[in-house]
């Protein structure tokens, strides 16, 4: 049987992951007459017969994941061996199948599809912290003392957070993704959210995103749609907007937070910028801060839902709208999204004052308490 190996585009990819500080490639096996899942298992077997294993930082070994996509089985091929030598062992362990097929590289390179979501101005962007059993606080713990990561959520809070997460980005235009880490896996709408949560099940910290991304030029509308998961149960919801949408897509968020709102220690809604598309505000990084979020907020904002525990640190809120949207948890918004939501320049995003100074002032204030100091 000819199973082909296309080492020029390999090659090239790898040259791309190199510019971007990762070793190896990422292979895309494609076997004649043979479905995807199949394939999955006969390169997932090959792997293993080879004894070819995934090396973490830890230099802990482990099987290699395979994602069955539209386009074939792929794989990231690295660690301790030279993936060129993997890349022909492979080869030889497929020949065996008695199945004809090819060994090469996805086609488009992530930087082709992403110019415009690279240039594209910060906009509103939703941070859900979800609610993790056990809480951070009671581990488990490694042994330099700190919080193990761990995705943690419940499962059917999962459940409904990654049906959330499909319809949400369903909405944007473009290609689907799925990333695992800065790893991209070209995916087709039936099968995105599948891969995206296998992402959930794998060793070491969680961080995929599931993102559509438009090759639109900066000036057009982008159709960027993205969804991140992080340790801890962290996640972002991004939209890329053109100039005169922000308070849109801010009521768009709005209802995303509500929707997750029985399964959230506390989100809200912040500019950032549409290329952070695969990663979560950076506070929420924090396992100190993050352990905090169930009663205090790392900044006051435009939009945010709180648990009953943060209300009772707030100061004075007659100048919000608060509104129950489930048990124990509230929807608090300024009266006017405009004021907080708006085209944002490059010194405004610097000095991170994304409304009026005087306003932010006043949110705090108001707040009380309930805002984490800087110092935290």
């Amino acid at each position: 049987m000819s199973i082909t190996v296309d080492l020029v585009a390999l090659t090239r990819r790898c040259r791309w992951w190199r510019r971007l500080g990762f070793g190896g490639v990422d292979v895309l096996v494609r076997l004649v007459d043979v479905p995807t899942q199949t394939c999955v298992a006969l390169v997932s077997a090959a792997l293993s017969r080879i004894d070819a294993m995934a090396v973490d930082w830890d230099g802990n070994r482990s099987p290699y994941t395979v994602y069955g996509t539209h386009r074939g089985a792929l794989v990231q091929l690295g660690g301790e061996r030279e993936w060129r030598d993997l890349v022909g062992e492979l080869a030889d362990a497929l020949r065996e199948t008695g199945h004809d097929g090819t060994i090469s590289a996805p086609e488009a390179m992530p930087d082709e599809v992403m110019p415009a979501v690279r240039e594209a101005p910060p906009c509103p962007s939703l941070t859900a912290l979800l609610t993790i059993d056990p809480p951070l606080r009671e581990g488990p713990f490694n042994v330099m003392g700190v919080p193990e990561a761990r995705w943690g959520v419940p499962a059917r809070a999962t459940q409904e957070a990654l049906a959330l997460a499909a319809t949400f980005v369903s909405e944007g235009e473009g290609d689907w993704r799925v990333y695992q880490g800065a790893y991209p896996i070209d995916v087709s709408a039936v099968e995105a959210r599948e891969v995206f949560e296998a992402s959930l099940t794998l060793d070491g910290p969680p961080l995929a995103a599931l993102a559509r991304l438009g090759r639109r030029p900066p000036t057009a509308r982008l159709g960027t749609h993205a969804v991140a998961l992080q340790q801890w149960g962290a996640t972002q919801w991004t939209v890329a907007t053109p100039e005169n949408g922000h308070v849109e897509v801010a009521r768009r968020l709005i209802e995303m937070a509500v929707a997750l709102a029985p399964h959230v220690d506390l989100a809200f809604i912040r500019p950032r910028f549409p290329a952070q598309f695969n990663g979560v505000y950076e506070r929420a990084g924090s396992p100190r801060v993050r352990s905090l979020m169930n009663e205090c907020v790392p900044e006051a904002n435009g939009a945010q839902v709180v648990t009953g525990a943060h209300l009772a640190k707030a100061h004075d809120l007659g100048d919000w709208q608060v509104t129950e949207v489930a048990d124990d948890r509230y929807l608090i918004t300024a009266p006017d999204l405009s004021k907080w939501y708006r085209p944002m320049t490059m010194s405004g995003w610097a000095t991170d004052e994304y409304a009026a100074t005087h306003l932010i002032a006043k949110a705090r204030q108001d707040f009380g308490e309930m805002v984490l100091p800087a110092s935290v």
